[in-house]
């Protein structure tokens, strides 16, 4: 499109009938390209002061897929200057948008009903919103937009008249707000419902902009058909939100206001790295209501949000709380859930205790052990009953930080020579305890020769550290926490039996199964009236000292009596949700299929590790949840230096979210961060991050190729690939300088275990004489894969100095690549294409590499022209005959 269309100067030109609110529409027309340099003028000012005549969108698209919109200029619709509805897969790119600051409802772009939207390198400003994303859209990326004046970039508004919304991940990154008057905001009105979740606002520009950022959930407060909502009314449910590396400054105190529904928790909203200073220099003001786990604070005028990713733990923990935040957490392996074993007797216990069912729901098991995840302990099998609303919990946990069982009791609580056992606990979450878990999970160092958490304990429970903390500790007596190293001596107020000083599981099913008939028994005979059992005799029969039994005092049953039998394991009762710690040590792999110990902790640092920032899952887990169908993911590895703003991370990510097909397998992607700050930058923008620890080596900067330092860095991914395929997962590893503009998987052969890329291909996929590049593999899990990797990692003692890849160029000619069967295959660098040898065909091309080029700045200026060139090609209405890349340029320098 060139030159200029133009509408009707006056309202009354207008044929205002039913369709008058579109001028310029397209319905269902698919592969559609607008492109060009000319000028679509709506002429909208007659309408813009006429609340009551409805008024057209200027340029409408409904039901077209694969659009493509670049070039043109808008300018003073009557409304809407663009509409994006029902459509899939949308790119927009290098247009304009004008129209006055005080045009009303001149929306740049309003995004409904659709998904995989790409909008970059555009200038919007209008008298409303740049950019309106409305309900049903899922996967808008929005890259490079300059916005101003209007009302930023929106997400709504959403749930007007008790409507349903669904808008899931929003990505807005590198973006600039110029005299707005608000930047990133999200809107609802009361009354609605739905939700709004996964969306991300990062490396934005404020300049003199109000409301940098905003959360607005009263926007209107109308609920369904108009009327006024009430205040248990649903609304709009707004989760994972994050707002990343704001700077600059604005023409309003309040930088960040979240106003959200008291109804529906803002949850899991995360704002970090903002500096934003006030045009006039007063103290800007946060303002923050109804938000789930906020914690703010501020430093030098940046504000920042602590982190607490919601993991699939923590939402078990949210769910599963008590309105105090109680949980009661057991764990269970696969013995202990076998049928008739503990957890059966534990779930009985809970069905025939009085007034203990109700309790199921606050109770949370895992078969991954999960207390270990707070301390790294040897777990003590136990049953044990437990009162509700009975003295304990009154008289006995109100005035405590952390209270213990014991195996033996002296009749003092306070007193540190109780012999304690953990398999009963009580710990308020606060900073004393924390403090203290950490303490006791690292002094496990001093004390190698007893490995059982209950044993350090006893010994460190006298160390002035924890007088020093301030932790109040009390001990339970075992009249009201009974075990079998001290059974209780009165059942009518006995709370827990713990079948301590006792081995093996059989042993603990048979006596804990006599511990239950001696409990149904005592409510049979002794619930019938107000009266109390004037002897307690406990027919355990592994003790015949057990059987004399103990005389008892007498007690008021009219206190609920709660039975607990069969905990699997320790047991918590958390006063609050914990977030547990995540770490690996990739000195020591085998650690992969099992979750690490956390270091003793520097109780005097202020940095953040990255074990306060993560959720703890072991790696198997993170490539479980991340895994395909078929058990196969994609995997990358990151250092700081890569995963800076505005470095390779980005790039790469966002040639997932423009390539063809490529967005909905970001979700597969593994990130293996190799130090701390690599790590915290991942989990802003991405959810399956994974650190590895290394103590030999500092990995968190530029590492230039073939230096020794890199070279450790290539032998450590071989080494953890080796360990992914032994634990049953098919990969593709990928270098994050590798930009994805295709799905590459219908690519690949069907019949190779080992599929790599080149950096020159002689034309033969099944010639060994290619020159391979590492940096893009697949490989199938099978035991010839698993011998190859094991073989070429060894293969490194007889090559000192060399490149992981270089050894594979010695080693792909040896006898025992042919005597292990393995088939492998050469990728064409027309679908894999890269620096060395570029693709010829960009309709065809799947990947570019950034290889044959030392340097960061070098990669990151030529991966930034083949994301230009991409985008200029995906803007072209024909198939293009004749592939040229702008690349390599710097890459080539001396």
């Amino acid at each position: 499109m060139d030159g200029d269309i133009v509408a009707p100067s006056e309202k009354s030109e207008w044929s205002l009938d039913q369709n008058s609110q579109r001028w310029i529409s397209f319905e269902s027309v698919s592969d559609l390209t607008v492109i060009g340099t000319g000028t679509i003028n709506g002429f909208g000012s007659s309408f813009w002061e006429d609340t009551i005549t409805k008024r057209p969108t200027a340029l409408d698209f409904n039901n077209c897929n694969n659009l493509r919109i670049s070039g043109i200029t808008l300018k003073d619709s009557p409304q809407n200057h663009i509409s994006i509805n029902n459509c899939d897969t949308v790119v927009i790119s290098r247009i304009q948008i004008l129209a006055p600051e005080d045009s009303p409802n001149t929306d740049g772009i309003d995004i409904s009903a659709s998904t995989n939207v790409h909008i970059s390198k555009s200038s919007i400003g209008t008298g409303d919103d740049c950019i309106a994303i409305k309900t049903r859209s899922v996967n808008i990326n929005i890259t490079r937009v300059v916005c101003g004046p209007g009302h930023g970039i929106s997400i709504g508004s959403l749930g007007a008249n008790g409507q349903k919304a669904k808008v899931e991940n929003v990505h807005v990154t590198y973006c600039t707000f110029n005299k707005t008057k608000n930047g990133a905001r999200i809107k609802t009105w009361q009354g609605g419902e739905g939700y709004v979740r996964h969306v991300y606002f990062e490396h934005i520009t404020i300049i003199d902009a109000m409301n940098p950022i905003i959360i607005d959930q009263q926007y209107k407060d109308k609920g369904y058909h108009g009327l006024e909502s009430a205040e248990d009314s649903e609304d709009v449910a707004i989760s994972d939100a994050k707002f990343i590396d704001f700077r600059g400054t604005t023409s309003n105190e309040n930088i960040i206001t979240l106003n959200c529904s008291k109804i529906k928790l803002c949850e899991n909203i995360v704002v970090d790295d903002i500096d934003i200073t006030t045009m006039d220099r007063k103290e800007p003001k946060i303002e923050c209501s109804h938000v789930w786990n906020s914690n703010w604070f501020s430093q030098n005028q940046t504000f920042v949000k602590q982190r607490k990713p919601v993991s699939e733990l923590d939402r078990v923990l949210m769910n599963a709380a008590m309105e105090d935040k109680t949980v009661i957490i057991t764990a269970l392996n696969q013995a202990w859930v076998a049928p008739n074993s503990i957890f059966d007797l534990f779930l009985e216990s809970f069905r025939i205790g009085i007034g203990t069912e109700m309790l199921l729901k606050h109770t949370c098991w895992s078969e991954r052990v999960l207390v270990s995840r707070l301390l790294d302990a040897r777990l003590a099998a136990m049953k044990f009953l437990k009162r509700s609303n009975c003295p304990w919990l009154q008289l006995h946990l109100h005035d405590a930080d952390f209270q213990i069982t014991c195996d033996n009791y002296n009749g003092k609580p306070s007193d540190k020579s109780n012999w304690v056992n953990s398999g009963f606990t009580y710990v308020k979450a606060n900073n004393k305890t924390a403090k203290f878990y950490d303490f006791w999970c690292g002094s496990r160092r001093r004390f190698r020769g007893r490995k059982h958490d209950q044993d350090i304990l006893n010994f460190i429970k006298k160390d002035p550290f924890v007088a020093k903390i301030g932790i109040k500790i009390r001990f339970l007596d075992t009249v009201y926490f009974g075990g079998f190293c001290q059974p209780s001596k009165d059942v009518n107020v006995v709370n827990t039996m713990h079948s301590n000083c006792c081995m093996g599981l059989n042993n603990k099913i048979r006596y804990l199964n006599d511990v239950l008939r001696d409990w149904k028994q005592y409510l049979s005979e002794n619930l019938s009236g107000n009266t109390t059992l004037a002897e307690t005799k406990w027919n355990l029969r592994h003790s015949k000292s057990l059987d004399s039994g103990f005389s008892i005092g007498q007690k008021d049953i009219t206190r609920i009596l709660i039975l607990f039998l069969g905990l699997t394991a320790s047991c918590l009762v958390l006063y609050k949700a914990a977030y547990p710690l995540q770490q690996l040590d990739v000195n020591n792999l085998s650690s992969l299929l099992t979750s690490p110990s956390p270091p003793l902790p520097n109780l005097n640092s202020s940095e953040t590790s990255p074990e306060t920032i993560i959720p703890k899952m072991s790696f198997k887990e993170i490539l479980a949840n991340a895994s395909m169908k078929n058990n196969t993911v994609i995997i990358t590895t990151l250092n700081q230096a890569w995963t800076k703003p505005n470095s390779l991370f980005d790039l790469f990510l966002e040639s997932f979210r423009i390539g063809q097909e490529t967005q909905r397998l970001l979700k597969h992607v593994v990130v293996i961060c190799l130090d701390p700050k690599a790590l915290r930058r991942c989990i802003q923008l991405h959810p399956n991050c994974y650190y590895i620890e290394t103590s030999e080596t500092d990995f968190s900067g530029e590492k230039l190729f073939n230096t020794p330092d890199y070279l450790k860095m290539m032998w450590r991914r071989i080494e953890l690939l080796t360990k992914v395929l032994e634990m049953g997962f098919t990969f593709i590893f990928t270098d994050a300088d590798i930009m994805w503009l295709r799905d590459p998987f219908p690519r690949l052969y069907p019949d190779g275990d080992f599929q790599i890329a080149c950096d020159s291909f002689s034309g033969d996929p099944y010639d060994v004489n290619n020159w391979v590049n590492g940096g893009f593999t697949y490989v199938k899990s099978n035991n010839r894969t698993i011998e190859f990797y094991k073989f070429w990692h060894k293969s490194r003692l007889n090559y000192p100095g060399l490149h992981d890849q270089d050894v594979f160029n010695k080693i792909k000619h040896d006898p025992f690549i042919t005597q292990i069967g393995i088939q492998m295959r050469f990728f064409d660098t027309v679908y894999f294409g890269g620096f060395c040898q570029t693709s010829r065909d960009i309709n065809l091309v799947c990947t570019m590499h950034a290889n044959c080029c030392i340097g960061l700045e070098r990669k990151l200026h030529d991966l930034n022209l083949v994301l230009d060139d991409w985008i200029k090609y995906l803007s072209m209405s024909e198939q293009v005959k004749k592939t040229t890349w702008s690349v390599p340029m710097k890459c080539l320098e001396k």
